[in-house]
């Protein structure tokens, strides 16, 4: 619903207005694109709601309202076994700021190459300290 709405806000994703006589401009492919997949995801969200009324009317409301149960149920479990995967910090100072700080520099940094050795990269234990493993940063080749 986000795409479509901002694909009817934003005039860089949607053809200009047809003005009195004039022949009216055809939307772009990148413009039909974000306005096909925006349907088709809304399409897409809907069917779920769908098939459990389809199911309610035609097979019974215990089947209807148990298959989300069990879902849920499912999704419930997935997370608690998946649970000590994660990493467990404590959050310091603000994450918009962090957020901000690394968006701006991958930014900056999308042209150039990855290093070879890893050790030439930065490190700086005191900032890295609350999202690092024993005071280093792990690095990778993902994402680069």
């Amino acid at each position: 619903m986000t795409s479509l709405t901002l694909s009817a806000i934003l005039p860089q994703l949607r053809p200009p207005p047809c003005t009195g006589e004039q022949l009216c401009q055809q939307a772009t492919s990148g413009q039909l694109a974000i306005l096909y997949g925006s349907l088709l995801l809304g399409a897409l969200g809907s069917a779920a709601v769908t098939v459990i009324v389809y199911i309610q009317d035609n097979i019974g409301w215990g089947w209807g309202l148990g298959i989300p149960t069990i879902s849920m149920f499912l999704s419930i479990i997935a997370f608690v076994l998946g649970y000590p995967l994660y990493r467990h910090t404590d959050p310091v100072g603000s994450q918009f700021t962090r957020l901000l700080q690394v968006s701006v520099g991958a930014f900056r940094k999308r042209n150039l190459t990855m290093v070879s050795d890893p050790n030439l990269l930065y490190q700086n234990e005191e900032l890295d300290a609350s999202i690092s493993i024993d005071g280093r940063l792990v690095h990778s080749k993902q994402m680069a």
